[in-house]
């Protein structure tokens, strides 16, 4: 937002030093009009606002198909793991196939890690397999995105594979 603000000044000084060359010599707009435009041009493309890769993110559903290279087996339900972001607050929620998960993300390029990753403690007959999801979520260091999957890297490797469902 501040970049923002400071090229708007910019804008309004540009403008304003070209208002008063025209206003002095009519004929110069003329002569000069494609420079004036390319200026402005330039300043308002560079006020655009940037999207956060992760800008889309929380309009889906980010279900785990895959755990350390084995597929995961998926119910069609709510106790699939899952993960819905929350891009404004930088925050996940979701479940880890038993219990409901929560947590902070922060992001950086093609850089993802995972934080203050908190869970319920309800017991469940196969805890094991979320107690792997949530050490390996907060394991995780980079992230790429290929088509509806959100793939998550421990460097290199391939940790977890979430398939994008969208939550209407």
């Amino acid at each position: 937002m501040f970049l923002l603000g400071k090229n708007l000044i910019f804008i309004y000084s540009i403008a304003g030093i070209i208002f008063n060359m025209i206003k002095h010599n009519p004929n110069l707009f003329y002569k000069m009009r494609y420079f004036f435009i390319l200026i402005i041009a330039i300043a308002s493309f560079d006020c655009s606002p940037r999207l956060s890769p992760d800008h889309n993110w929380g309009e889906r559903r980010w279900v785990l198909v895959e755990m350390k290279g084995v597929p995961v087996q998926l119910s069609g339900g709510r106790r699939d793991a899952y993960i819905n972001f929350e891009v404004a607050e930088k925050r996940f929620t979701g479940n880890g196939g038993c219990n409901h998960i929560s947590g902070n993300y922060t992001l950086d390029k093609n850089e993802i890690s995972f934080g203050e990753v908190i869970s319920t403690k309800m017991a469940c007959p196969d805890i094991e397999f979320e107690n792997t999801f949530l050490s390996t979520l907060n394991s995780i260091t980079r992230y790429e995105v290929k088509g509806d999957d959100l793939i998550l890297k421990r460097n290199r490797d391939v940790l977890l594979v979430l398939r994008s469902r969208y939550s209407y």
